[in-house]
């Protein structure tokens, strides 16, 4: 079990920790929310974070924080990663909610994801379509102005005519495992 709170937590500093531009302007466009995205992840703004993911990713994610805490007898999976007393205050969230609470808690717990948080840079270098309704955005990210660009991609999907961003691709398998390792417990 603690191993998968590692893995959890360290595919999730590298799903969400992205860096920004601040004060992106969000005109829509699937660039543009990427943009504004990360622009709330550099503020801390974790609600408008929440904000920008699809519905889908956030009751995925939602789902495997449930299964987590609930294969957690003690609690702890709870505290570590939501910042949440005990397993029952999950119920009482809305998907959105627990992300916004999980980027939170994994942001006063890590000193250092803060850090890289506030000094990370993005540049949003290309939107691609994937098929309808789905968009890819790249971009480059640096830790500062000085390092070396890490080249990435996050994924976007259409609700109710706004772009919304979808897990990342190691954010996803990770949640697709806790959601097979909870399908197993009895």
């Amino acid at each position: 079990m603690r191993n998968l709170f590692r893995r959890l937590v360290l595919a999730a500093t590298v799903a969400v920790l992205a860096p920004t531009a601040a004060r992106a302007q969000d005109d829509g466009t699937p660039l543009a929310v990427t943009r504004s995205y990360f622009a709330a992840l550099n503020a801390g703004d974790w609600p408008a974070a929440a904000g920008h993911m699809h519905p889908e990713a956030l009751d995925q994610f939602r789902n495997a924080m449930g299964i987590l805490t609930r294969v957690d007898s003690s609690g702890e999976a709870a505290r570590q990663v939501l910042g949440l007393q005990s397993a029952a205050e999950l119920e009482s969230l809305a998907p959105g909610q627990v992300f916004a609470r999980f980027l939170e808690t994994l942001v006063r717990n890590s000193p250092e994801a803060a850090e890289a948080l506030r000094l990370m840079i993005v540049e949003t270098t290309a939107d691609t379509p994937e098929s309808e309704g789905v968009r890819r955005v790249d971009y480059r990210l640096r830790i500062n102005q000085e390092g070396p660009p890490v080249a990435s991609s996050v994924r976007l999907k259409q609700h109710d005519g706004a772009w919304r961003l979808l897990l990342t691709a190691d954010l996803d398998a990770l949640v697709r495992s806790v959601g097979a390792q909870g399908a197993q417990t009895p």
